[in-house]
C-alpha cells in the first residue's frame, strides 16, 4: 500500500503485517469507528482489531519494508497507517529494522502517528535518537487524552505534531501548543460518525494561530455532510498548512 487519500501525506507504508492484512488494539474513544479496521474487513480479513484469538503474530514484510528504497521522489510517508508502530505487541526487532530504512532514506519525511507515547518514549530511548526526517505525532480526540501530548512534548524530535481527529469534543490545547510543529484537525467520518461542530474547528484555528502553529484541517462538518473537498470548505476553513 503507497498511494494514499489522505491529504496531509503522499504515501502511506504498512510494513508490519497480521495474518493476511492488520491489526491494533481500540485504547480510546477515537478508536471506535477505526476506518484501518473497516478497510482490513473490506479487503477480506474476518477479524476485528483487538481480536488477537488466533495463533497469528505480527511479521515483518520484507518487500514492503523496502519500498521507500525504491521511491526516489521525496514525499511524505505515512508510518503504519493501518495500526500503530508503537503497538506493545510488536517487536522492537521490527520498529529496529524500520528505522534502519528510514535513516537510509534522507530523501523522504516519515510521519510517525501512535495513541501510545508511553511506548515511543520508552523505544526512542533504545532504538534511535533525533532522526532529521523523522515527524513524530500522536491522535487525540478528547480533552481526557490530552496527556499524550505531554508525554510526546518529552521526546526530542525534529517535528513534533497532534492529530485531534476524530474531534469529539471542544478543546483546549493553548497550554500544549508551546512545544508542538503541526496540528491536524478534523471530524469523525463514516457511517457512524458522531457529531462534530464547525465551532470546535474554529477554536482550534484560533488558538493555533495565536500560538504561531501551522494547522491542517482534513475535513469539515457541513449541514450534515463531511466535505473533504478543501475548495469546499467555508473560506476562513481552507487551512492546510505544513510545519516549515
Amino acid at each position: 500500500m503507497s498511494r494514499t487519500k489522505i491529504p496531509w501525506t503522499d504515501a502511506s507504508w504498512n510494513p508490519v503485517r497480521y495474518e493476511d492484512g492488520w491489526m491494533c488494539t481500540k485504547v480510546s474513544p477515537g478508536c471506535w469507528n477505526c476506518y484501518a479496521e473497516s478497510m482490513n474487513l473490506r479487503f477480506g480479513n474476518n477479524y476485528r482489531y483487538g481480536d488477537f484469538s488466533s495463533k497469528a503474530e505480527f511479521s515483518l514484510d520484507e518487500n514492503v519494508l523496502n519500498q521507500p528504497l525504491h521511491w526516489r521522489t521525496p514525499r511524505h510517508i505515512f508510518v503504519q497507517s493501518m495500526g500503530d508502530l508503537f503497538h506493545e505487541k510488536i517487536p522492537l526487532e521490527f520498529v529496529h529494522k524500520i528505522l534502519d530504512i528510514v535513516q537510509m532514506c534522507p530523501q523522504h519525511t516519515f510521519q510517525i502517528l501512535t495513541k501510545r507515547p508511553e511506548r515511543m518514549t520508552e523505544i526512542h530511548r533504545l532504538v534511535f535518537g533525533v532522526l532529521q526526517n523523522v515527524w513524530l505525532g500522536v491522535s487525540v480526540e478528547t480533552e481526557k487524552y490530552l496527556h499524550r501530548v505531554n508525554a510526546l512534548n518529552e521526546i526530542p524530535a525534529t517535528i513534533r505534531f497532534v492529530s485531534l481527529e476524530p474531534l469529539l469534543e471542544e478543546m483546549h490545547i493553548e497550554d500544549y501548543l508551546k512545544r508542538l510543529q503541526w496540528v491536524i484537525c478534523g471530524p469523525e467520518t463514516g457511517s457512524r460518525r458522531r457529531p462534530c461542530k464547525r465551532e470546535w474547528i474554529e477554536s482550534i484555528i484560533k488558538q493555533c494561530d495565536a500560538a504561531g502553529v501551522p494547522v491542517f484541517i482534513k475535513t469539515f462538518p457541513l449541514n450534515g455532510k463531511i466535505l473533504h473537498d478543501v475548495n469546499q470548505f467555508p473560506k476562513k476553513f481552507q487551512r492546510r498548512e505544513f510545519p516549515k
